[in-house]
């Protein structure tokens, strides 16, 4: 499903999912939200910023960015405190424009 997303996004469309999970608690509720994914650019990509990307161990996720070095990112979810994945930009799938 990763890949037709990523597709998807690559020719600029949007894409919606339902939230599943509970790293996003209290702002993203699971089975609740609808997260809207897009297309981004790098000058997006940036501490605050809620994105869905592939971790250096291979997961996906969608977490917010809390630091920027580079090429390299540390994400972590809203609601896991001390928990976080290290993702390259490259590995950005999509950003979020917003949850309803």
């Amino acid at each position: 499903m990763m890949e037709e997303i990523r597709t998807l996004i690559s020719e600029g469309r949007t894409v919606e999912l339902t939230a599943k999970g509970y790293s996003m608690n209290p702002f993203i509720m699971h089975l609740r939200d609808i997260i809207i994914l897009g297309p981004w650019k790098d000058e997006e990509i940036d501490k605050g910023t809620v994105v869905l990307a592939k971790t250096s161990k291979g997961d996906y996720v969608i977490h917010r960015i809390i630091k920027r070095e580079g090429n390299m990112l540390t994400l972590m979810g809203d609601g896991n405190v001390g928990l976080t994945e290290i993702a390259e930009v490259k590995e950005i799938i999509a950003r979020m424009y917003s949850v309803k």
